[in-house]
């Protein structure tokens, strides 16, 4: 979900007309638009596959949680999918992009597109200040790995390409990103771009927003106020009771692989993820990038 807007506030047209006739949702007008329901939406056709039906949503509890979430792959296209939790309590349903991506593979392994996965990173950096950025890779050992980024008033992104390291053997690496004087008192989105000798590649986002103070002493100048930062949230907040569904997203021109190292959620942990209904949702393509 990130580079890219958030899925839509409902899963399902079922879904919405539930909250309308429960007088949850008073925007009766969200009927009538198609990219108001992750089913019916044009934008996202294509990009999402479902992990659990909407009948096995869960409470989110201790007890809910302690459950596994079962995904039958059988029938899922082979690639590299990113995981999203969809929480029930409209009208401020909440979509969580988990850290983390998994590789389905229909084949040899070594005939898998790379995959990459990059790690939290903190709300604000100081202008001048350099960012050890961990990523997650499964790459042939000649790839390269280069770190992107572009501000959140490029509409669309622009990504301003960074220089690349060669990877060599290992599936862990760690980056340092400076930001260059024009992305001070900025709001930045940064990606890793995994690239191998046969011309395959694969691009992770990170979960969150990264908000660069102007340099100096000065803290108070530039910069956004930390609130704005964005995580792996995406969506209104969740309260008490509230259902829950996950997802999955195969991101990449249909990359197949997932990282060998794990990466931490930026905060809360899986027994808050897990109680979530699941969808496999958006494989992220080239043309969104």
């Amino acid at each position: 979900m990130a580079g890219r807007d958030s899925p839509p506030p409902y899963v399902s047209l079922a879904d919405l007309q539930r909250a309308i006739a429960e007088e949850a949702e008073t925007d009766v007008a969200l009927l009538d638009d198609p990219e108001a329901t992750l089913e019916t939406s044009a934008i996202w056709a294509g990009c999402w596959s479902r992990v659990t039906a909407d009948d096995d949503r869960r409470p989110i509890s201790f007890e809910a949680a302690a459950e596994p979430v079962l995904w039958d792959t059988s029938s899922v296209d082979a690639g590299t999918w990113v995981i999203a939790g969809y929480t029930w309590e409209p009208p401020q349903n909440l979509w969580t992009r988990a850290p983390w991506v998994v590789r389905v593979i229909d084949g040899p392994e070594q005939d898998a597109d790379p995959a990459a996965a990059l790690g939290s990173i903190p709300q604000t950096l100081q202008g001048g200040d350099s960012l050890p950025l961990g990523v997650c890779v499964d790459a042939d050992a000649d790839a390269t790995l280069r770190i992107d980024w572009t501000t959140t008033d490029d509409d669309p992104p622009l990504w301003r390409p960074g220089e690349s390291v060669a990877l060599g053997e290992g599936s862990e690496i760690e980056v340092d990103f400076e930001p260059p004087p024009e992305s001070w008192g900025k709001q930045l989105r940064l990606r890793a771009r995994v690239e191998q000798g046969d011309g395959r590649s694969y691009e992770a986002h990170t979960l969150a927003l990264l908000i660069v103070f102007a340099g100096g002493d000065d803290d108070d100048e530039g910069g956004e106020s930390e609130e704005s930062s964005e995580d792996g949230d995406t969506g209104g907040e969740s309260g008490d009771g509230a259902e829950s569904s996950t997802s999955d997203s195969d991101s990449d021109e249909r990359g197949r692989g997932a990282g060998r190292c794990d990466a931490s959620p930026e905060r809360g942990n899986l027994l808050w993820f897990v109680p979530l209904v699941m969808l496999s949702l958006f494989r992220r393509r080239s043309s969104e990038r």
